[in-house]
């Protein structure tokens, strides 16, 4: 179910996950995330890598909100457009956790309030023409990644 932010509008207890077509990487301050089944690349901003990470089906967008100090609209606006590209998906509302832990609200960055982040955001995007198979990343649950290399 795709959901549009006319959707999410007063639904911040909404929890997404990324995708098991996933793939991602941190490297040297960049997150990369590659969809493997669509063979594209995205480069995410250090909030949307914030965000990306957080994104594990129990965190709510409402927490996320006030974990990263992003406004509400902008963290639904990025994971709207994150499942619109096939990278994560919504869980439902009965599977997602009805409580949340007074530890699992504090930022993670340890920044300040008033500290104006950048919002969550793609900043580029690239088809993949040429590859070899590689999990240098992390695996998103692919089997190419399980796979043991033949003698």
């Amino acid at each position: 179910m795709v959901m549009s932010l006319q959707d999410l509008e007063g639904h911040h207890n909404v929890a997404y996950q990324r995708s098991a077509n996933t793939a991602w990487r941190t490297i040297v301050g960049e997150t990369i995330v590659v969809h493997l089944d669509a063979k594209e690349f995205f480069g995410l901003n250090e909030t949307a890598a914030d965000v990306w990470q957080a994104l594990d089906g129990t965190t709510d967008l409402g927490v996320l909100s006030a974990r990263f100090g992003i406004a509400p609209v902008e963290v639904a606006a990025f994971c709207a457009e994150l499942q619109e590209l096939g990278l994560v998906e919504v869980v439902e509302e009965d599977e997602a956790p009805s409580e949340v832990s007074p530890e699992s609200e504090k930022p993670l960055s340890g920044g300040s309030q008033t500290e104006v982040v950048d919002p969550p955001r793609i900043v580029w995007r690239e088809e993949i023409r040429h590859v070899a198979a590689s999990c240098a990343f992390l695996a998103g649950a692919n089997p190419l990644c399980n796979q043991v290399p033949s003698s």
